[in-house]
């Protein structure tokens, strides 16, 4: 389940150096993306090498001399969904040569996968900021390949509006939306090989969902919910730069956060153990626990993240020390701890003191009692033990 983005080409009628002319287009659309594509690599973190870290550099070496890139978020909003890979090197038809052969549509019409399934996408973007962007990339390809290559997935007219005006920005051409978001220029594509009942059935299959108008009525109240805005607040955290554009709930939520852990941090004395002079373990090896932690829990950071956090003082290194360490499989306390890693500022006020909490957050009659308890369960730091924190050694 999910929201995929499916780009088909077939490599027997695409020349190397029409396909790489296409693979330079594409960097110009990545460069032209208002936030910063970036790709889940690997990098050294505190004298510590190969951790998986996002970074900028979305070029790489995919081995055997071939080169790509991979895209799987962007470093403005920092949410991040899977990975997609579009090669420097793809096609092995001669240079010139007619793209002779049947329309690709009608192809996957037939259902004969077999030729349709060279996938150069098929992964989920889950809907996230960089969607656009990739259905964008997806685009153009079909657009240079036309009855080539083709865009499927859970798109909407929007995402193809949006991927075009995209496009416009970075070429300064005009570009069609995939045609499987058009059912007037399927019909046109389909009908000379499939006749009329096989093309109203094909279209029907490969045409986007449609819904009734009874849904289309009940979905911006669905989407209005407590519980769906909290969802989409929460979402948010990890860009968060200033705390005042948070919501109350949000508020809470990080503050309930910063004093269970810590209350942990104080509990099992962190920063005696790692910074009292003579006696304590050190810098380094506070740092190397984050990193094993956050590793264990599969947090992926930012390269601007761990460069903030190699800087950090002793009572932050102790702070994300345990978070660190406390289970986030749980998607609720995975976007709060992973936005506590990420921004600075969210951090701080993470870890106020009990009078700037009180300021901060404006509690109605009744509403400590009500909504503790559940943040508390949804942090889930009771089961937290030291064994984690210090490699299983001396405690």
């Amino acid at each position: 389940m999910g929201i995929h983005v499916y780009l088909y080409a077939d490599c027997e009628r695409i020349s190397p150096e029409a396909w790489r002319r296409v693979y330079d287009e594409s960097k110009q659309v990545l460069q032209a993306w208002p936030n910063q594509p970036m790709r889940l690599g690997y990098g050294t973190v505190a004298g510590l090498e190969n951790i998986p870290v996002y970074q900028r550099a979305v070029e790489m070496d995919c081995g055997n001399g071939r080169r790509g890139w991979r895209v799987s978020g962007d470093m403005g909003t920092k949410r991040v969904a899977e990975a997609f890979h579009f090669p420097e090197s793809f096609g092995t038809a001669a240079p010139g040569t007619p793209p002779v052969g049947e329309d690709l549509l009608v192809t996957l019409a037939r259902r004969d996968d077999a030729r349709a399934r060279s996938s150069l996408f098929g992964d989920k973007t889950q809907g996230e900021p960089y969607h656009v962007l990739i259905v964008a990339i997806a685009t153009l390809v079909e657009n240079r390949f036309p009855g080539v290559a083709l865009v499927r997935g859970e798109l909407s007219w929007r995402d193809g509006r949006d991927a075009c005006e995209l496009l416009h920005r970075a070429l300064g051409e005009r570009f069609t939306p995939p045609v499987f978001l058009d059912d007037t220029r399927m019909r046109e594509r389909l009908l000379p090989a499939l006749g009329p009942d096989a093309t109203e059935a094909a279209v029907r299959c490969l045409a986007p969902p449609t819904f009734s108008q009874a849904f289309r009525d009940l979905l911006p109240a669905l989407l209005d919910t407590p519980a769906a805005r909290f969802g989409r607040e929460l979402e948010s955290l990890v860009s968060c730069r200033d705390v005042k554009t948070l919501g109350v709930l949000p508020r809470f939520t990080v503050l309930e956060a910063g004093r269970m852990i810590g209350k942990m941090v104080r509990r099992m004395e962190i920063r005696a153990r790692f910074f009292d002079p003579g006696t304590g373990r050190g810098r380094k090896a506070a740092l190397a626990s984050i990193v094993r932690g956050t590793g264990k829990n599969r947090l992926w950071l930012t390269e601007d993240a761990w460069r903030v956090i190699e800087a950090a003082p002793p009572d932050e290194l102790c702070f994300l020390l345990v978070l660190a360490h406390v289970d986030s499989n749980e998607w609720h306390r995975r976007m709060v701890f992973r936005a506590l890693f990420e921004s600075a500022a969210l951090r701080e006020f993470a870890m106020s003191q009990p009078e700037q909490r009180q300021k901060a957050v404006k509690r109605r009659p009744g509403s400590s009692a009500s909504r503790g308890p559940d943040v508390v369960d949804m942090m889930g730091c009771s089961t937290l033990g030291s064994d984690s924190l210090f490699g299983g050694g001396e405690k």
